[in-house]
């Protein structure tokens, strides 16, 4: 059993160690690579407002993509709807109780405006 991948968006990671003309670090990104997914959408309610003792995420989209699919906090991800950048590490959810390999992963993202 396979769930399906019918849109493809593509990924740059983000490449530490850049430095400016003046040696300044700065953000930079490798080469686009085209990732295949499942799709996106709002996210799901599973985080509690900011709390002293809780970590807050915010995000823009949940994407969900197949199992083993790799990004990093900051890589930059392409979809039809804009630019987005990555908040956290993927979420796997093929090890649960019940374990179904093709479970896959949720991403979770954050637009990139300016």
């Amino acid at each position: 059993m396979s769930i399906p991948t019918p849109y493809t968006v593509q990924r740059e990671p983000l490449t530490p160690g850049a430095t400016d003309g003046h040696g300044n670090p700065v953000d930079a990104w490798g080469a686009p690579v085209d990732v295949p997914v499942h799709g996106w959408a709002p996210p799901s309610p599973d985080r509690e407002p900011a709390q002293d003792n809780r970590d807050l995420v915010l995000r823009d989209l949940d994407m969900y993509a197949p199992a083993g699919t790799t990004g990093s906090p900051g890589d930059r991800w392409t979809l039809p709807d804009g630019v987005f950048e990555q908040v956290g590490h993927p979420e796997d959810y093929t090890h649960g109780p019940w374990a179904n390999p093709v479970a896959g992963v949720r991403i979770s993202l954050k637009r990139v405006e300016g």
